[in-house]
């Protein structure tokens, strides 16, 4: 994820994640990138007790979101 200010890409934002509802997401949803925009990212996922893992893959176009709430994955409250 990238912030854009003035209209031009910020620094990325890092451990990022998207707090959304499906209605207001495709709402605020302004442009979707085509083929060339498009990246996969691999993933680990680990839960239980004892910890298992998995690993998965994300493919998926850039996309510009009007309003978005972003928040840090890894922060602990």
């Amino acid at each position: 994820m990238r912030e854009i200010v003035n209209g031009k890409f910020g620094a990325p934002i890092g451990n990022a994640g998207l707090l959304f509802d499906a209605t207001k997401l495709w709402k605020s949803l302004a442009v979707v990138g085509g083929a060339k925009s498009t990246t996969t990212v691999g993933l680990l996922s680990r839960k239980g007790q004892p910890e298992q893992t998995g690993n998965y893959s994300v493919t998926a176009p850039a996309i510009k979101l009007k309003d978005a709430t972003i928040f840090d994955v890894e922060r602990r409250a």
